[in-house]
């Protein structure tokens, strides 16, 4: 985004930071509602709502974040950062609750880092070459917004783990050898 907001919005590269910085600010103080939120009404929902408000957000926050000026720079990231709040507050944990104690370590973190390599590592390539090949500036907010309508199957196929308790924490019975 600093990048975006000093080639396209003509922002210097100081604002573009100031607004950047901004925008991880409020994410960071939006965390912990949302983590709470997940916990209260179940974490499916959240990144559902998530993922939708990315959908619906990224092209305009990207249209607003470009007008070239601080407000608006950081208002058009809001735009992304508020849903985006609630994905990251709960990808971790739900992620976490699919695997097993004894493989939930290693099934988490393998499923999250390939992940993030593959896109996350690829994203300003891919970013480059959207904008490149679309000749708009906005092109990585497309990139999203079709990203996002993949993880919607992803999520749709979530089960809900919030409110059922993991195997290994129930009380285990014991047995009399006899």
């Amino acid at each position: 985004m600093p990048t975006f907001l000093t080639e396209h919005a003509r922002l210097p590269q100081a604002t573009a930071l100031v607004a950047s910085s901004s925008a991880v600010a409020v994410l960071a103080v939006l965390l912990p509602f949302s983590g709470r939120l997940g916990d209260r009404i179940g974490r499916r929902p959240v990144i559902l709502v998530g993922t939708i408000g990315m959908v619906l957000l990224a092209v305009p926050g990207y249209l607003l974040a470009g007008q070239g000026s601080l407000g608006a720079a950081i208002a058009g990231q809001l735009l992304m950062v508020v849903p985006l709040s609630g994905i990251s507050a709960v990808l971790g944990p739900a992620m976490c609750e699919l695997f097993p104690t004894s493989v939930r370590y290693s099934g988490s973190a393998l499923g999250y880092n390939v992940a993030y390599a593959l896109f996350g590592g690829t994203a300003p390539f891919v970013a480059q070459f959207l904008i490149t090949q679309a000749g708009t500036p906005i092109a990585p907010a497309f990139y999203m917004v079709i990203f996002g309508l993949v993880c919607l199957i992803a999520v749709a196929k979530l089960p809900e783990t919030s409110r059922i308790p993991l195997p290994e924490t129930l009380p285990q019975r014991q047995e009399n050898p006899v």
